[in-house]
């Protein structure tokens, strides 16, 4: 397969509270997610969290009239997979970048690379 440059994506910008729009990963494609920006416009503390197929891997309590942003974030996601963000509050704002790769047409979601260990068996009888 030729290779081809990975271009960069905004996959989700969200304003308001609850979650936002779901980008999907396109069918041959993968995505990296690269930063969160993210903003509290408000005048109390409020929660916002990033979401990957359904799992929080990361939140944060903003403080009021506060922003993060984080870069050098590493999460891919293969065809079919979603990433949204959530808000706790109205008036909060955050935006999902990355790239979007081309993945190889037999590329598949890997298995874990991990197994449980092997039980120990007992010893022979003497």
């Amino acid at each position: 397969m030729p290779y081809t440059k990975p271009f960069s994506e905004r996959f989700v910008s969200h304003w308001s509270d609850g979650p936002a729009p779901r980008y999907t990963v396109p069918v041959g494609r993968r995505a990296i997610i690269k930063s969160l920006v993210a903003a509290n416009n408000n005048a109390s503390p409020g929660v916002i969290g990033l979401v990957v197929n359904g799992f929080q891997v990361w939140n944060a309590t903003l403080q009021a009239s506060s922003g993060v942003g984080i870069g050098g974030i590493m999460i891919v996601l293969y065809a079919g997979e979603q990433m949204w963000t959530e808000h706790q509050l109205t008036f909060m704002l955050s935006t999902l970048s990355g790239y979007l790769l081309e993945a190889p047409a037999a590329s598949t979601k890997p298995a874990p690379d991990w197994a449980p260990p092997d039980r120990p068996q007992p010893l022979p009888a003497a």
